[in-house]
């Protein structure tokens, strides 16, 4: 990891209307992403850990510009690229943001069209890059990346069906790499798949990451996992993190009465993680919507710790050693 920051999110924050429709009411929210800041080093994998519908999802989609966010900035610092805040990009800024920072579905049986053969699905995003390539340009790169993530150029006139799970995973991270991005942005990319399969993922970022001195967002509910494969760790709940430390130190010295939770519905956090299956597999524990914005901590109903002031005052996220913060009035 080095220390030059390379995305810096400051303050994000997006609500959702409550109900979907033309003729549904607006003023009701599902208050998804709040007040949210952290930092990407270069060649450093960030991992966004929390229970499902705690909102690391919605950062991350945030960060590709899937959705605008409400409030905050995000700030990508790169050579040759124009300006440094990518929150109100025109429509050329954003193609050139996008083919610098990539995103990795969860499932990737529903993100690679069934239609297409794998040459078709990886080199249709080379017609809107903003580099010029021949018909043998990019059959070649279509071949040198395939053959990076694991499979072979024959692989190349098949169909999405003809795969499984894991070469599928394999495929989509190919169509990410192809545009030679600085950030690759991971969104439970091995939930989705079986045990045995999970760990050979995980090695195959690892090694791409180290070759191409990429940065890696991990996105994931198994905070077990993410300390084997993350730099740093940001734990959110609620769409706040609570707690954000060094991986090592993280699983080490959980200190957030949250992130504990977290640590306490792994199996056998204490062995070291070999992806057999008794191992990996953990609670995947959920978090409740709110409907109405909070004022105090997010985690005080279900902290055995709080007090009067955790659910009257909102804690801010300060640093209480080099490289770890937490937000919480107990510290």
């Amino acid at each position: 990891m080095e220390n030059k920051i390379l995305l810096s999110v400051k303050n994000l924050e997006k609500k959702f209307n409550l109900a979907s429709g033309f003729f549904s009411k607006y003023g009701k929210f599902v208050y998804a992403v709040n007040n949210i800041s952290f930092d990407i080093h270069k060649n450093e994998t960030y991992g966004l850990v929390g229970e499902s519908g705690c909102g690391k999802t919605t950062t991350a989609r945030l960060l590709v510009k899937m959705y605008d966010a409400d409030n905050g900035n995000i700030y990508f610092d790169i050579p040759n690229f124009k300006t440094g805040e990518v929150t109100n990009l025109n429509k050329k800024d954003l193609s050139a943001y996008r083919e610098k920072v990539k995103y990795v579905f969860q499932d990737p049986a529903k993100s690679l069209n069934p239609r297409m053969n794998i040459l078709e699905i990886l080199s249709s995003g080379l017609k809107w890059s903003s580099k010029k390539f021949s018909k043998q340009e990019v059959y070649d790169k279509c071949v040198k990346i395939i053959e990076e993530v694991g499979l072979s150029k024959e692989d190349l006139e098949r169909y999405p069906s003809a795969f499984s799970g894991g070469q599928r995973q394999r495929i989509s991270i190919a169509r990410a790499l192809l545009m030679e991005p600085e950030i690759l942005i991971c969104d439970e990319v091995v939930s989705a798949l079986d045990v045995s399969i999970q760990g050979q993922i995980l090695n195959l970022l690892q090694d791409i990451r180290s070759k191409r001195n990429l940065s890696m967002i991990f996105i994931a509910h198994d905070l077990k996992v993410a300390c084997y494969f993350c730099d740093r760790i940001g734990v959110m709940y609620k769409g706040e993190l609570m707690e954000e430390a060094n991986a090592k130190d993280l699983y080490e010295k959980a200190l957030h009465p949250y992130t504990q939770l977290l640590f306490s519905s792994v199996p056998n956090k204490n062995e070291k993680l070999n992806f057999e299956k008794e191992n990996f597999e953990n609670k995947n524990l959920k978090t409740e919507i709110d409907k109405i914005k909070i004022e105090g901590c997010p985690f005080a109903p279900r902290c055995e710790k709080a007090t009067e002031k955790c659910f009257a005052e909102k804690p801010e996220l300060k640093s209480i050693s080099e490289n770890h913060k937490i937000s919480c009035h107990n510290f």
